[in-house]
């Protein structure tokens, strides 16, 4: 998009990350209008329904490469697992740690390591997985669950977006919301009445139903406590740390790695090559990986990359593509 634009917004989130909540909210709102989500979704589901679906009532494992704020990645979790599927996927997010990050680029605004960002979502999501009230719709609603407004006297707030923050200490009954960018990220408290869940990087078959939610937020808790077990330290470009995911290596179903080579290449714009080096490590026979990025130094360019894959006997084959309407980005699904 409109780089002025997309720095305002990174300012604005910068400003945010004073806790692991404001590192959550912030990163989750900017996933939510990009609807990365939704985009990806649809490749991810064509290419492993077949797989999850074989008739196996297994649990494979699935690596996030530089999982950062682990938004995509607990979305994912979400969708790829029983009952929906026959079988499912047991996810391990990794992100690169503050040792690894080198010291000449700038990191002014974070208050604590990359790998901070990962481990402080998952904590906040698993710490805060009970049910807090009901919308006006009878749906269940939790921290961190995207809403619109509704129904207030005060015009302004009305059909605004934000994201469900706590339950608000000061008065029984209302419920923080953290604002949009409209409204500069304001945090305010309003009643259960005027809250009405809307889907968002959790995707809507998440919803659920407000009498249902109790089992649904010990299994929620489950999942995400297991995510948080397994996350580790995992820098593309320090060979030396993929041995942390060295016992899942020919186990993996599926391997993602989204919006990393925007962050990595002021270090070495082919990153992506490691990218594919470590994904073929890591998938079983007939696994998937799936890449999102900038378009940089061969990443989409499809001779580019089967050279180096067949130059290095990576068994690895591009079966989904997909492009931004302006060139600049690509989704690859190998």
């Amino acid at each position: 998009g409109d780089p002025t634009s997309f720095l305002d917004k990174l300012g604005v989130q910068m400003k945010a990350r004073q806790t692991p909540q404001g590192i959550i909210r912030s990163n989750r709102q900017l996933i939510m209008e990009q609807g990365c989500y939704d985009r990806s979704l649809p490749l991810l589901k064509k290419a492993m329904t077949p797989l999850l679906n074989s008739g196996k009532d297994e649990s494979y494992p699935a690596v996030d490469l530089a999982a950062g704020s682990c938004v995509y990645t607990v979305a994912w979790a979400q969708h790829f697992r029983q009952p929906r599927y026959k079988s499912s996927l047991e996810w391990y997010p990794t992100d690169y740690t503050g040792q690894s990050h080198p010291s000449s680029r700038p990191t002014e605004g974070r208050d604590g390591p990359l790998e901070d960002d990962l481990r402080n979502t998952l904590r906040f999501l698993t710490e805060n997985s009970d049910v807090l009230f009901a919308d006006k719709n009878g749906i269940a609603i939790f921290a961190g669950d995207s809403i619109k407004l509704e129904g207030l006297r005060s015009q302004q707030y009305n059909d605004l977006h934000g994201v469900v923050v706590s339950a608000d200490p000061q008065a029984e009954g209302r419920f923080e919301v953290q604002l949009g960018e409209d409204m500069d990220w304001k945090a305010c408290s309003f009643k259960a009445g005027n809250i009405r869940r809307v889907g968002d990087w959790m995707g809507s078959e998440n919803v659920v139903k407000f009498d249902e939610a109790e089992e649904y937020a010990a299994d929620r808790k489950r999942l995400l406590g297991g995510m948080l077990d397994r996350s580790c330290e995992l820098d593309i470009l320090r060979e030396s740390t993929w041995s942390n995911l060295a016992p899942i290596y020919g186990k993996c179903a599926l391997v993602t790695c989204t919006n990393l080579l925007c962050c990595l290449g002021y270090r070495n714009p082919e990153a992506w090559k490691d990218c594919l080096m470590i994904a073929a490590r890591l998938l079983r026979p007939g696994g998937i990986f799936m890449a999102e990025d900038d378009i940089v130094d061969g990443f989409g360019n499809h001779e580019a990359m089967q050279e180096f894959v067949q130059g290095n006997q990576l068994e690895l084959e591009v079966t989904l593509a997909t492009m931004t309407d302006d060139g600049s980005s690509v989704k690859l699904v190998w």
